[in-house]
């Protein structure tokens, strides 16, 4: 029995994204692994989204809190390379 995994990007969209940058063969535990690690990074960018909010006493998420967090985790990307 297949185990039903409801990702914010589906396995064909994501296939259909590699496909587009010349990857035409994937294994579907390629495809598992990347929507493990795009589920992660989701998860910091809400855990830094949440963090956003509270620093700013909001109960609202707005789009300035959202550029601010991806500045800011692309800065420190930056810094990791």
């Amino acid at each position: 029995m297949k185990k039903i995994n409801n990702t914010l990007i589906k396995r064909k969209k994501i296939i259909a994204l590699l496909r587009e940058h010349g990857i035409n063969r994937v294994n579907q535990e390629s495809v598992h692994s990347l929507e493990e690690a795009m589920k992660e990074y989701l998860s910091k960018i809400f855990l830094a989204l949440k963090e956003e909010m509270v620093t700013h006493g909001r109960n609202t998420l707005k789009s300035a809190d959202v550029q601010s967090v991806l500045a800011k985790m692309k800065k420190e990307e930056s810094f990791e390379i």
